[in-house]
């Protein structure tokens, strides 16, 4: 029988959603399976989807829904896919940093991504420093967002030392979207002038009003 997704109540797509993606070739992948449908999937059989093609903007922002097996995803389909410019992704609390881990070793070497958001994942510093490790092997990353994680002072530091100390610096970084992350005025202002602007900290109260509009809708 022929899958009608968009009548697809989200129930069945976590139990039936394999099923259905076996028998579903790229064509209706592309063009019949939103956004929404696509990140509820990605959470229940992320080895099934990571297979199937991914082109432009990947979102996969579900809240609290993926961790270190949903990275090695995350890694394979932005490697398999050439036409993937940018991706989204959030991550369990307690899976953050092993899962940036994973994305640190997984994307060092590719050279199509442009954009990587992890937001609302609980990184650490510890976990902030796999991703200065990887924007030190990564030159072709051009923007990168990391919203809404509790790194502090000392994460921010690392990152900005990563975009701007030593010989492996990344210079081709454009920007680097920050907020709600712990980091004191002062440091905020040390890691602007150190990187020539390129760390963006869009202030809190404006990201807490936007998240409360969006709890609200």
């Amino acid at each position: 029988d022929i899958v009608s997704w968009e009548n697809i109540p989200e129930e069945t797509l976590i139990s039936k959603g394999g099923l259905f993606l076996a028998a579903t070739e790229d064509e209706v992948w592309k063009q019949q399976i939103s956004k929404d449908q696509r990140a509820v999937l990605f959470k229940y059989f992320p080895e099934i989807v990571s297979q199937l093609s991914w082109t432009g903007s990947v979102k996969l922002d579900l809240r609290n829904s993926y961790g270190v097996r949903h990275a090695r995803s995350v890694v394979h389909i932005a490697n398999k896919n050439e036409d993937v410019g940018s991706i989204t992704c959030e991550f369990v609390h307690n899976e953050a940093d092993a899962a940036v881990a994973v994305l640190r070793d997984g994307l060092m070497k590719n050279t199509t991504l442009q954009t990587v958001s992890i937001q609302r994942s609980g990184l650490t510093a510890n976990g902030v420093k796999d991703i200065a490790l990887l924007l030190r092997g990564n030159s072709k990353l051009g923007v990168m967002w990391l919203l809404a994680n509790d790194f502090g002072d000392a994460g921010a530091i690392i990152l900005a030392d990563a975009l701007s100390e030593g010989s492996d610096a990344n210079t081709t970084m454009h920007r680097m979207l920050l907020g709600l992350n712990n980091v004191s005025n002062e440091c905020r202002d040390k890691c602007i002038q150190k990187t020539n602007g390129r760390m963006i900290f869009i202030p809190d109260e404006h990201l807490q009003h936007l998240q409360s509009l969006v709890d609200q809708s």
